[in-house]
């Protein structure tokens, strides 16, 4: 008898505060009184569903937030669908959370096609950078270096070390890490740069009056003498690069220098010998990501042809 008198008295107790819940997110305006109300129906097993249909079309962008949240945790296939809808949502934080939730999709199509959807509808450029990191770049080539190479049976020798001007760089920016997308990514060999701005290597793009963090690009034109003779390989040397890489000529990726912060002063190398054009002008393309304090190419590059 106590035990049902018990139970039937938190029946009623939470049937009150479940339905003055409902009346605060209805009627009442205050932001915060409504949040705490939609959570206490969110996270109640009796009122969640109710909760996450409401809360999907409310007209508090922090309520969708985190009903779309909440479902995708609770059932991720019926979230998917709700997802696909919530891409051209009016709220730049409704909009990143999306993508963050596609992120953790096993599917990659799925991931992509979400992705896709929010780059199509949104102009704003933190919504449109956490597009492009769910999409990812996957520009990788594994490549042993002929200077470096144990098949080889005899000493490598360098024929010649032409060193890449320090000027004559040009230089942008890419705050929406976008540039290796699109109709005309930033390492196209024909691109029109015109519009870019020059830069020097040698120095870091902050000593050069760029206060920036984060993903910026080089473009250098670059006309060769012809091949020496005897050559056998070429590798672009890069003797300090802050703080990862990623190395296009004449349009074709040759490799990167990817090891996160710890790499801003570890030298590396990339082996262009069949993408190089000998007594013809060539394309010198570097994609650089900074996370924090000085960036870009602070020193020298190095074309080393070996035999």
């Amino acid at each position: 008898m106590k035990k049902t008198i018990l139970f039937l008295a938190l029946f009623w107790a939470f049937g009150l505060f479940g339905h003055e819940s409902w009346t605060t997110l209805q009627e009442n305006s205050d932001v915060v009184l409504r949040r705490k109300a939609f959570k206490k129906l969110l996270y109640s097993a009796e009122t969640f569903e109710k909760a996450v249909a409401f809360g999907l079309k409310d007209r508090d962008a922090q309520i969708r937030r985190i009903a779309i949240y909440e479902l995708f945790m609770h059932d991720r296939k019926r979230a998917l669908p709700v997802m696909h809808k919530m891409v051209a949502d009016d709220s730049p934080e409704v909009c990143i959370m999306v993508v963050e939730l596609a992120r953790a999709l096993e599917d990659k199509g799925e991931r992509e096609a979400i992705a896709e959807k929010v780059l199509a509808a949104s102009k704003v450029s933190e919504v449109r950078k956490a597009a492009s990191r769910a999409l990812g770049f996957d520009f990788f080539r594994e490549v042993t270096l002929y200077s470096s190479n144990p098949a080889n049976d005899h000493e490598v020798v360098t024929l010649k070390a032409i060193e890449l001007p320090k000027n004559g760089w040009l230089f942008k920016t890419d705050e929406s890490e976008m540039g290796h997308r699109g109709e005309k990514p930033f390492f196209l060999e024909t691109l029109d740069d015109s519009e870019w701005r020059p830069i020097s290597i040698g120095l870091s793009w902050e000593r050069q009056g760029i206060p920036y963090d984060g993903i910026a690009w080089y473009r250098l034109k670059l006309k060769l003498p012809e091949k020496p003779e005897g050559a056998q390989a070429s590798e672009l040397h890069f003797l300090g690069v802050d703080e990862a890489a990623w190395v296009w000529v004449n349009g074709t990726f040759v490799g990167q220098h990817n090891l996160g912060t710890r790499g801003w002063n570890i030298p590396f190398k990339v082996d262009c010998t069949k993408e190089l054009r000998w007594g013809a002008e060539n394309s010198i393309v570097v994609r650089v990501e900074d996370a924090e304090q000085a960036g870009g190419i602070y020193k020298g590059i190095i074309l080393e042809v070996l035999k």
